[in-house]
């Protein structure tokens, strides 16, 4: 029989990622009724590092480059920099009809930070997204002019994508241990941002399919040093707190052209994603759709990443269990703050042409075992069980054989039959205490839809 601590370990695995002037606001709760379709002016994942900030009043360790910043150590004076060019304008493209079964992101007024911990305590323990309007975080109105990036950033070297489509889905080749033959989706490069918003502005003006995408991590930036600390940090600090997060230690931007699309994906921490420029509208469904969603198997590079890609192209024949899944829409304007719970998947596309997010990430708090494996499982919980016994048998069987190993045991647990295989995953149900009537259900769910197929289609 298996100990308990093979219960622990499948309970706790998880995958290594990496660590993230006070304002008035009332709090006026109504759920978006409609979409936004306001044209407003022009304006994975995987690695952020790490921007701790810290405020006087939360008692936080200040940032190195803020603290330069506000003793002494930055030279006032610079070379004028070369103007950037203007971002093409465009009209903004219309929000998406959705399925009459999702539903709107609930969204929120505010005035009153205290008021917005009161709601987001709830709303963080229920691990459900909200979008709060007019937080301020960041001076939106600063980003309307695209060459405030030139301003900030010069000629510094960027992180910069292109596809030959308009989606941008996220890989990682360091975690391609099921040795899959891969298709890489996008090329990544360094480049400036002045040259990324030329090439943008040609391959518009041209009317090719290829788009550009620009993520880039802002630790490091001394350059962003002022315009760190002229953001509101209170917020998403006290957010943090009040939750029980990790503080909002990494932080990441993303600007891209008109019509590029985030394929439906997952992150294993807190983000509070404020809209800085332009129109975005995103599609989100919960953490327990998983296999709703037919993520890619945990040993390709494309790990978090739904094989569904975009819920406006869902192959239906392929992936039939998505038409159930439980989307939740929103269109995002400049000033828009949304909360994305741990885990919850999210597929994203630029209405406008440039448009500019920022996310405040934090890590979740481990989960306390040290008195043993819980009785009772939440579905939220179970779904990450799931991940997890896929890495197991990974890592038992060999991440090169995970293919081979779940259509096994998919034969033969429909089959009836018994195998060393077999047992072996059961007595790890059995560590975490799902009942063994339950145990094929649960293990069908992790494989069903997902081995046995052309994974680089789906890329």
């Amino acid at each position: 029989m298996r100990t308990q601590r093979d219960g622990l370990r499948l309970y706790a695995l998880e995958e290594e990622t990496a660590k993230h002037n006070s304002s008035n606001y009332t709090i006026e709760a109504r759920d978006e009724q409609t979409r936004i379709d306001t044209v407003q002016p022009p304006g994975v994942c995987e690695t952020p590092g790490h921007m701790a900030l810290g405020v006087a009043k939360a008692n936080c360790q200040a940032n190195s480059d803020i603290t330069q910043m506000l003793i002494g150590g930055y030279s006032a004076s610079a070379a004028v920099p070369t103007p950037a060019p203007a971002a093409a304008r465009v009209p903004a493209l219309p929000s998406s009809a959705w399925p009459g079964h999702y539903k709107p992101i609930r969204r929120v007024k505010f005035t009153s930070v205290d008021e917005v911990l009161e709601l987001m305590k709830p709303q963080s323990a229920a691990g459900a997204p909200l979008i709060i309007e007019g937080s301020s975080i960041i001076q939106a109105e600063k980003w309307e002019d695209v060459s405030h990036v030139k301003r900030l950033w010069k000629d510094r070297q960027v992180l910069v994508k292109k596809s030959p489509n308009s989606k941008f889905r996220y890989f990682d080749l360091k975690k391609n241990s099921g040795k899959f033959t891969f298709k890489q989706p996008v090329r990544e490069l360094q480049d400036t941002f002045a040259t990324f918003l030329e090439q943008a502005n040609r391959i518009l003006s041209e009317g090719s399919p290829e788009r550009m995408y620009l993520q880039e991590t802002l630790s490091g930036h001394s350059e962003m040093a002022e315009e760190f600390a002229s953001w509101k940090w209170e917020l998403p600090i006290r957010i943090s707190h009040a939750c029980g997060w990790g503080l909002p230690d990494s932080n990441e931007l993303f600007i891209g052209m008109q019509g590029a699309e985030t394929p439906l994906h997952f992150d294993e921490r807190e983000n509070l994603f404020f809209q800085v420029r332009g129109l975005k509208e995103i599609v989100v469904f919960p953490f327990v759709d998983y296999s709703k969603l037919y993520p890619f198997p945990t040993t390709h590079p494309c790990d978090r990443q739904s094989m569904v890609g975009s819920p406006l192209e869902a192959d239906l024949d392929a992936f039939p269990k998505f038409r159930h899944a439980s989307g939740h829409y929103a269109t995002l304007q400049a000033g828009d703050l949304l909360y994305l719970p741990y885990g919850w998947w999210h597929w994203l596309r630029n209405l406008d042409n440039m448009a500019i997010s920022v996310s405040f990430w934090s890590t979740t708090p481990a989960t306390d075992l040290s008195g043993g494996v819980p009785s009772e499982f939440s579905d939220h919980m179970l779904t990450r069980v799931k991940r997890n016994l896929e890495s197991l048998v990974a890592q038992k069987f060999g991440p090169e054989s995970l293919d081979e190993t779940m259509l096994k045991l998919q034969s033969i647990v429909r089959n009836k039959q018994d195998d060393p295989v077999l047992n072996y995953v059961r007595e790890l149900m059995a560590a975490v205490k799902i009942p063994a009537p339950k145990q094929d259900d649960f293990l069908l769910e992790i494989i069903e839809g997902r081995f046995g197929i052309d994974w680089n289609t789906y890329v």
